[in-house]
């Protein structure tokens, strides 16, 4: 099976308290420069959405990686030919009730690795 179109979208960090992620904003906002803070939920994205910096210990033991494709379906069965499971009772949905993100169940090297259908 070829693969489909896969891109890096973004690195995820994760913190172990609050504090933590405090200080590593603070990092990259005064020392690194990265102005350009988009807040969620459960983090924020800086550096042009290539890093996000997650508030605590989230999915993966030193984060995640965000991989992006315009085709999830095609994402999803190539990589499920490949031997990896994926996690289907962690997704996201759009608006319109198909996957925006999905996990693979196993950890690489210390990071959740994730689909994401957005950039």
């Amino acid at each position: 099976m070829e693969a489909p179109e896969f891109e890096f979208a973004h690195l995820g960090v994760n913190a172990r308290s609050k504090e933590e992620a405090e200080k590593f904003l603070l990092f990259c906002e005064n020392v690194l420069n990265f102005k350009d803070k988009i807040e969620k939920p459960r983090g924020c994205f800086i550096a042009d959405r290539k890093m996000e910096l997650m508030k605590d210990d989230a999915r993966g033991t030193f984060g995640h990686i965000a991989i992006y494709t315009p085709d999830m379906d095609a994402g999803i069965k190539y990589l499920e030919s490949m031997g990896y499971e994926m996690d289907y009772d962690d997704i996201r949905l759009d608006e319109n009730g198909k996957i925006r993100m999905i996990y693979i169940k196993e950890e690489i090297n210390g990071f959740g690795i994730h689909l994401t259908s957005q950039k």
